[in-house]
């Protein structure tokens, strides 16, 4: 009996104790909780018990058996959940239970769409949105729309880096639209745009290599020192060659052997070095060549004519002459024509086949820089006074133009460069700065200054980039497309006023007087 009394006094002693909880921790009610930060939960009893139990919205943690516990919220959006504990005794159990929440508000995600960039057709192009981010993130989905004609077909519109074949029209403007939506429903989109150049920029067949002059090229250049061959002509070489489809390499020098400025363009083959043929002309060559679709080279001469050459056998097609020194290098239009400046002071639109002026703008000086051509046929130009001029290309009536630094003036021996986006980048000569103009209206985006005159002609690479070269300070600089702001800037050891050239895998190259030749890339 008095057995029986103890046990059953025992027992009652521990009923009566059972739920007597010491202390908790935290105590508030609820519990505020911050994401990826690990709170601590704490429980005392009277009672030893002989064991404990934590459960997370009923669901038991087979790991934590002590009196505290750890939990870390992994939620990024706004959430409450249940923290309990059991102290578990012979006969009862104590239990204890926080709520916990987490209070913060969802921010939007936001969408990039990777940089404007520049494709040929029939090209396989992939769309990046690989740098779209979320503060909480959680982007759970990517939406690529196409905006406009002609329409392609994207392979998977949900792929953060989907991609389409260009099967549209050289000249093309495609623009897509990403949106990107977090776990909480908002989203956000952005815009990138892919320009279609005609599978003939492949080659380089123009000054700058293609019509927007931007510089670049699809191929990767030689990786070694190994040198194919070298091929002599009269005298000096200004210009810079250009390459035919069956790469033929087509060059002008300045100045012939002799007392006579009567200087030669050159085709020299382009797998052996030797001359196929060489063209007379009567001065200096300062500009580069051009190729059209058909092969015919155009080439401008100090003897104030533009030539057409054909490229197969050297013959002259037809010549037209300005009123002074071509130094300007010609650009050929999507349909064609031949845009080229003359220090006459004008800007001409040249019939491809027969030669005859359909059109000529007059600018305020003379024009030795050389045209760019837009996706949509606008040709943009400078002169000597400072001024860029964008010209409708069918007609040559002035679109806008840009005077520098009104009303003292500059001058563009720069060539303009289009970007993916449009966006006309150019240097000025005399006040050492780069410009950015809105080619809608030509206002100015940005401006950056160099320190010294800016005879380069900017190159533009695939991610929007723009490379220069400054002269007398002899500095090569990287500009941040969008804003002008300097990424990086290099010195060499002379003057630069060579043009930066874009190999495929980025490497940038460009030349100073100090007689080197530098490329830079990042490490891989």
């Amino acid at each position: 009996m008095k057995k029986i009394l103890s046990i059953l006094m025992l027992f009652l002693v521990t009923a009566l104790l059972s739920g007597c909880i010491i202390s908790h921790t935290p105590t508030e009610d609820p519990v505020n909780l911050t994401p990826g930060v690990a709170k601590i939960f704490t429980i005392k009893v009277f009672l030893t018990p002989l064991k404990y139990v934590w459960s997370v919205d009923g669901t038991v943690d087979t790991g934590a058996t002590e009196n505290t516990y750890s939990y870390m919220l992994n939620d990024v959006l706004p959430s409450k959940h249940t923290i309990t504990v059991k102290a578990v005794h012979l006969f009862f159990t104590d239990v204890y239970t926080w709520n916990v929440q987490y209070e913060g508000t969802n921010k939007s995600p936001t969408a990039n769409a990777g940089p404007d960039q520049y494709a040929y057709a029939d090209d396989i192009v992939t769309l990046d949105g690989s740098g779209s981010t979320d503060p909480d993130n959680n982007i759970v989905t990517y939406l690529w729309e196409q905006i406009g004609e002609p329409t392609v077909t994207l392979l998977d519109p949900n792929a953060m880096k989907p991609q389409f074949e260009a099967n549209v029209p050289a000249g093309s403007s495609l623009s897509f639209k990403l949106t990107v939506t977090d776990a909480g429903g908002l989203s956000s989109s952005d815009i990138c745009v892919v320009a279609i150049n005609d599978k003939t920029d492949k080659t380089w067949h123009m000054f700058r290599h293609d019509r927007q002059h931007t510089g670049r090229s699809p191929y990767k250049g030689a990786q070694t020192a190994n040198l194919k061959w070298t091929f002599t002509t009269g005298t000096i070489v200004y210009d810079s060659p250009a390459i035919g489809a069956d790469g033929t390499v087509y060059v002008g020098e300045w100045a012939a052997s002799g007392s006579s400025f009567a200087s030669n363009v050159y085709a020299i083959d382009g797998t052996f070095g030797t001359q196929k043929w060489a063209f007379t002309t009567g001065d200096w060559i300062w500009g580069s060549p051009a190729i059209g679709t058909d092969g015919t080279v155009y080439v401008g001469s100090d003897d104030f004519n533009v030539y057409a050459i054909d490229g197969t056998f050297g013959t002259q097609k037809w010549v037209f002459t300005t009123g002074a020194y071509v130094d300007s290098s010609p650009a050929i239009g999507a349909d064609g024509t031949v845009y080229v400046g003359s220090y006459d002071k004008k800007v001409y639109a040249l019939d491809s086949i027969y030669g005859h002026k359909i059109w000529e703008f007059t600018a305020g000086s003379c024009v030795s820089s050389s045209p760019a051509i837009g996706l949509d046929g606008t040709v943009y130009v400078g002169d000597l006074i400072g001024k860029v001029y964008a010209l409708y290309g069918t007609t040559g009536i002035e679109k806008w133009e840009y005077a520098m630094e009104f009303p003292t003036g500059d001058q563009v021996q720069s060539s303009p460069a289009i970007g993916a986006d449009g966006t006309v980048y150019v240097g000025g000569y005399s006040h050492g700065k780069v410009y950015a103009l809105d080619s809608t209206d030509g206002h100015k985006i940005w401006e950056f200054a160099t320190g010294s005159a800016v005879w380069s002609s900017p190159a533009i690479g695939a991610d929007g980039t723009v490379y220069v070269g400054s002269y007398y300070n002899g500095k090569v600089f990287a500009l941040d497309g969008t804003t002008g702001a300097k990424k990086w800037e290099y010195q060499t050891g002379g003057y630069v006023d060579s043009s930066p050239a874009i190999g495929a895998d980025g490497t940038v190259y460009i030349g100073s007087s100090d007689g080197k030749v530098y490329a830079f890339r990042d490490p891989d």
